[in-house]
Formats: structure tokens, C-alpha cells, sequence
């Protein structure tokens, strides 16, 4: 193989190797019953590209000094898509339809935390739909690191209502099953580097959305793999040049 062969070659794997570490992550998180906004993770240190309170209650969620934005229906039922600031929600199957409830019942949580966890939307799974649900992130900026927190809550403790996450906004899906009415109240977070100016997180089944948000977790400067790749590829011109 040619030295010029071998030097784009070379370089085409170190930008290969960086995308690959940028793969997102996905987990859950346990919130206390009370303390809960303490332990929540919410600031005003952070900057946030969307921080929505969904359902039928007109009234925004304040926690620790960070208002949500009040996406407010207070019809039973309606067709998507539900445009946010930040965002969209909306159904997967045709047929399907949009719906906002409220309830007191069973909040596991305290302070601005249980606001946000008092009312919500789902899907309703109509005409043979799936029930599926999912929100777009939109306005990112490619290149930034972002973590994603969906909050949710126990509805019927007890009760089996498992159903999968599955969330892309780096070009590579990553998933996670969890039993919503399991107990407690919770976020499922995923962390992850876009790749373009939106993302998207999909969930299986009629999950519950109170609220979520959407922040800024590290803007990055110019990578050492990128600053390599950059090397070699000057490094393949020099070579070039010199042998013409």
C-alpha cells in the first residue's frame, strides 16, 4: 500500500474512533420523596434548550428558582402534534390522538417536584394505534453535549406498565425498559453529543410525560483526535507535494 494510501486511510480511522465516542448514555435516577428538588439536578447555573411542564393544570412548575414552561390543554383529548418551546410531542400511529390528565394521587415527591409531577399528557391509542409517543429536541447546536431528564412518577404502584426509551441524538440509538408505575418518582436521563440540530427520544407504550428538560452540558473545543486527523492529512499534502 502506498505511503498517501496509508496516510487517509490512517486519518479516515481517528475521525471514525472519535465519532464512535460520542455515543450517548442512558440510565435512570432515583429521586427521594422529599428533598426531591434538592435532588432533582435543577439550576439556574444550567442552560437549558427546553424545560417543559406538561398537562391540564394552567399553572408552570417552579424548581429551585427555574420556571418550566407551561404547556397548557385543557381539552380531554386532541390531534398532534403539540409544538413546545424547545420541542415537539407527538403520536406515532395514525389514529392515535393526544391527551392531558391530572392527578394528586401517588406524587412520591415534594416541593416544585410535585407540581410537575401532578398532571401530564399521553397518548391514546385509537383505531388500532400503538400508544407510541415521541418528543423531537429541536435548536441544538451540532457538536455540543447535552443531557436529556424525562420525570416521571408511579401512577398505580404496583402495576405492570413496563416500556422501552429509545433515544437518538448523535446518530446512534440507545435504549432502556423501565416499569413506569414500578414506585417512586424518577427521571431517565440521557446524555449524549448532537450530531445535528435535533434529537429524539421515543417510548413504547402510553408512558405518562409530566415534564422534562433539556440542558447544556459541555461546549467543546477542538478535539486531539480532530487535531490529529487535521496532522495527517497535512501530512499526506506535504508528501504529496514533494513527490510531484
Amino acid at each position: 500500500m502506498s505511503f498517501r494510501k496509508t496516510l487517509v486511510l490512517t486519518a479516515v480511522a481517528v475521525l471514525a474512533f472519535g465519532q464512535a465516542l460520542q455515543a450517548g448514555t442512558i440510565s435512570i435516577v432515583d429521586l427521594p420523596s422529599t428533598g426531591t428538588d434538592a435532588a432533582s439536578g435543577i439550576s439556574t447555573d444550567n442552560t437549558y434548550t427546553a424545560k417543559a411542564d406538561l398537562g391540564n393544570i394552567n399553572s408552570a412548575a417552579t424548581i429551585n428558582s427555574v420556571t418550566f414552561t407551561n404547556e397548557y390543554e385543557p381539552s380531554h383529548q386532541w390531534s398532534g402534534p403539540w409544538v413546545g418551546t424547545g420541542f415537539t410531542y407527538n403520536y406515532i400511529d395514525d389514529g392515535d390522538q393526544l391527551q392531558s390528565y391530572n392527578s394528586s394521587s401517588n406524587l412520591s415527591s415534594d416541593g416544585g417536584m410535585a407540581n410537575l409531577m401532578k398532571d401530564f399528557f399521553y397518548i391514546s391509542a385509537n383505531s388500532g394505534g400503538s400508544g407510541h409517543s415521541i418528543i423531537t429536541l429541536t435548536g441544538l447546536t451540532p457538536g455540543y453535549e447535552y443531557s436529556a431528564r424525562i420525570y416521571y412518577r408511579s401512577w398505580d404502584p404496583g402495576a405492570d406498565r413496563t416500556m422501552t426509551w429509545t433515544c437518538n441524538g448523535d446518530g446512534t440509538d440507545v435504549s432502556i425498559t423501565i416499569n413506569e408505575d414500578a414506585g417512586g418518582a424518577h427521571y431517565v436521563q440521557y446524555d449524549y453529543q448532537a450530531s445535528g440540530t435535533t434529537a429524539t427520544l421515543i417510548v413504547s407504550g402510553l408512558w405518562h410525560q409530566y415534564g422534562f428538560t433539556n440542558q447544556v452540558t459541555a461546549i467543546p473545543e477542538p478535539s486531539t483526535l480532530a487535531l490529529l486527523a487535521t496532522g495527517l492529512i497535512g501530512l499526506l499534502c506535504y508528501a504529496w507535494r514533494k513527490r510531484k
